[in-house]
C-alpha cells in the first residue's frame, strides 16, 4: 500500500502511511468550507506539521492535540507559541528550523524553504 494523501481544503492535509501512521499538516478544519464534514474532528492523529505560523494554517492544532495528545512539529517560534496555549513541552511539542530534520517515532520530518512569512498574530490564534 501507498501512503495515501488527501486534501482536506486549503493547505489542510492527511497523510496516512503504509504502516498506519496518520499525520495531518496544516489542520484548518473547522472554519474551512472545503473540508469535509466527516474530517472536521479527526478520531485518531499520529502527528501533527505545521508549515508556519498563519492561522489558516495552525487552524484547529491546540484543538486536535488537547483531544487526541498527537505531537506536534513546528519551527521554534511556533512551538513556543504551541507550549502557551497548552501543547505539552515535554516530547509532544517538537521544533524545527529551516534544513533541519526531526524525527518522531518512526517519521522524519524535513522542512524546506518557503517562502511565505510566519505569523501568530491573527484574530483566529488569539
Amino acid at each position: 500500500m501507498a501512503t495515501e494523501l488527501t486534501w482536506l481544503g486549503h493547505a489542510a492535509f492527511r497523510l496516512d502511511s503504509p504502516g498506519g501512521k496518520r499525520i495531518y499538516v496544516d489542520p484548518f478544519l473547522t472554519g474551512n468550507p472545503k473540508t469535509p464534514k466527516a474530517e472536521r474532528e479527526p478520531e485518531r492523529c499520529d502527528l501533527i506539521v505545521l508549515t508556519h505560523g498563519h492561522g489558516d494554517h495552525v487552524g484547529d492544532t491546540v484543538a486536535i492535540h488537547e483531544r487526541l495528545a498527537c505531537p506536534v512539529v513546528a519551527q521554534v517560534e511556533l512551538r513556543g507559541w504551541l507550549t502557551s496555549k497548552g501543547v505539552a513541552d515535554d516530547g509532544q511539542a517538537h521544533s524545527i528550523n529551516k534544513g533541519g530534520t526531526v524525527a518522531v517515532g518512526s517519521v522524519k520530518i524535513t522542512l524546506t524553504n518557503a517562502n511565505d512569512s510566519t505569523s501568530t498574530r491573527t484574530a483566529r490564534m488569539r
